[in-house]
């Protein structure tokens, strides 16, 4: 199950998450953390609002979206690897890297697998900044 946050509760975790407190610290993600803690989570994965531009909205026509040239299919390792580095990518609004460019959005199931492998959720409280794909040079933000 997914807990779904209102952008009023996540602004409220940016007054009161301090992550010197909690990240990196040996603590153990449950379910059972402070809802600033949980809340400050769910806020690292919030997509920024500039990337939302290059998604398809509700209202375009099937023949526009049609017309929208798509990469192939890109075959991309199952395995992620949280890392405490900065993200490389999708990181300035400013300079938007082309997100259907990105194998990351082409993995399919075996993609979300792997996230749900990764446990993102203790990997965030244990240091992780990013993520990447096995073979890939590429390091993602946690919204991704």
């Amino acid at each position: 199950m997914v807990d779904v946050f209102s952008t009023e509760e996540i602004r409220s975790t940016q007054l009161s998450f301090n992550p010197d407190e909690w990240i990196g610290k040996g603590n153990t993600w449950s379910t059972m953390l402070p809802w600033h803690v949980q809340l400050a989570f769910a806020d690292i994965q919030s997509v920024p609002a500039w990337v939302l531009n290059f998604i398809p909205q509700p209202q375009v026509s099937v023949s526009d979206l049609q017309a929208i040239t798509l990469p192939s299919s890109t075959s991309v390792s199952i395995m992620l690897l949280p890392s405490a580095s900065s993200p490389t990518i999708f990181i300035n609004p400013a300079i938007p890297d082309n997100l259907l460019d990105h194998p990351i959005f082409f993995g399919g199931k075996a993609a979300l697998a792997a996230f749900d492998k990764v446990g993102l959720e203790q990997a965030w409280l244990s240091g992780c900044n990013s993520i990447g794909f096995a073979g890939h040079s590429d390091w993602y933000p946690l919204w991704v």
